[in-house]
């Protein structure tokens, strides 16, 4: 997961839409379902990483991480309006999860990330994967435009674009 923070990290180098967007710090949410065991390990993990690794900037502006857990009771919106996200980091959600969240997230301009490759083609922003053994950039355009990301040319030629 620390590997995965660099990455993205590097990657938002790139979105020159970046420094625009946010503000005096980076609020990154990381969302997870507690009831499920995948999505709560995979927070966990990147928790710890983000812990022992001592991240505390993302593209160089100080960062802030918070749990955002996606309840089934359809309150997800009132939890975005409570802090001022920018990013939203996605571990491994169940069933319509990722739909709904969908929905916020480009309601309230909030780029999306995530490790989930087939995450990226459902309508989240950027991801990343593996091929061939090797890390792969993957960018879903038109969601990083809704968001009001705007990744240069120079990324869009080493990542797989959809």
């Amino acid at each position: 997961m620390g590997v995965q923070i660099t990455m993205f990290d590097k990657i938002l180098q790139y979105d020159r839409a970046f420094h625009d967007r946010v503000g005096e710090e980076v609020v990154i949410g990381i969302v997870f379902q507690e009831r499920f065991r995948a999505s709560l390990r995979a927070k966990q993990t990147l928790r710890d990483a983000v812990t022992n690794d001592d991240v505390t900037t993302v593209n160089g502006v100080p960062v802030r991480f918070v749990d955002v857990e996606l309840a089934d009771d359809g309150l997800f919106e009132d939890t975005l309006s409570q802090d001022e996200f920018d990013l939203l980091y996605v571990m491994p959600l169940r069933a319509r999860a990722l739909e709904e969240l969908l929905v916020v997230s480009r309601a309230h301009h909030i780029a999306t990330l995530t490790a989930v490759p087939e995450y990226v083609a459902r309508g989240i922003g950027i991801g990343l994967g593996v091929r061939g053994g090797k890390p792969e950039i993957i960018v879903n355009q038109a969601a990083c435009e809704a968001e009001g990301v705007d990744l240069s040319s120079q990324l869009l030629r080493l990542a797989h674009v959809l």
